[in-house]
């Protein structure tokens, strides 16, 4: 019945279907925001879960313990017999969650990309200016990095050492989708005025990261215990994309 009035509808007002598809293309040509903000509200949430999958107490506390213990150690000083030992488990236990050291070690960078995108999800939809919504992920990301400060200096650590800069390469995909999730924000800003529409929304967002992991890592090595302004790092990015 439903269908079958909305077939009628259709066939009755057909001349109608024209001037629809034209003015919902005008209204995409010069509200190109509009759209972007209503795809990233349909995106499926990146759930930590689907990372984590089923992994059992045990498989994440080898998982920190490693994290640590690469605070303070070179990726090569860090093996499986000193991972275990710092577990209080034996090795066996280590290979039975993971096959080698690089596997445990994408399966840390792996949970962080996710914990990362989750932040950037979080405020994707939100309904305030971009320069606002790219300070409130800055914000959480400066107390995720506080709360886990291991997690950094693995990430960090995977750009510039050889060995984990392999690791991380491995783990293309899960960068590129965080990539697009905080490129997608910026972009948004071309709609709303904000954001010069000649800057790569994807650029854009490689500079808010690294500028962002480049003050924290600063910090950590000068042992500076002042408070990061995050607001900062925004506005120096914007002072460059900002229309």
């Amino acid at each position: 019945m439903v269908w079958s009035g909305a077939v009628r509808w259709l066939c009755s007002n057909a001349f109608l279907m024209p001037r629809l598809f034209r003015d919902t293309w005008d209204l995409q040509c010069h509200q190109p925001g509009l759209f972007t903000g209503f795809c990233m509200m349909r995106q499926k949430k990146p759930a930590r879960e689907a990372v984590m999958g089923d992994m059992s107490e045990k498989k994440v506390e080898i998982m920190k313990v490693a994290t640590d213990l690469l605070m303070t150690n070179s990726y090569a000083n860090v093996n499986m017999s000193t991972i275990a030992e710092a577990c209080g488990i034996t090795k066996a236990g280590i290979y039975y969650h993971f096959r080698n050291k690089e596997e445990l070690i994408r399966e840390c960078l792996r949970t962080t990309l996710a914990d990362v995108n989750s932040v950037i999800y979080a405020h994707s939809a939100t309904s305030i200016a971009v320069r606002e919504k790219l300070k409130a992920i800055s914000a959480d990301l400066y107390r995720l990095a506080k709360k886990t400060p291991g997690i950094l200096t693995l990430f960090m650590r995977s750009i510039s050492e050889p060995e984990m800069k392999e690791i991380l390469a491995g783990l293309g995909e899960e960068v590129e989708m965080l990539l697009r999730e905080l490129g997608e924000i910026i972009k948004y800003g071309y709609g709303s005025g904000e954001v010069k529409d000649s800057i790569s929304p994807y650029m854009a967002a490689r500079m808010l990261l690294g500028t962002f992991m480049m003050q924290l890592q600063s910090r950590t090595l000068l042992k500076n215990t002042e408070e990061l302004v995050t607001d900062d790092v925004v506005d120096v990015l914007f002072d460059g994309i900002g229309a």
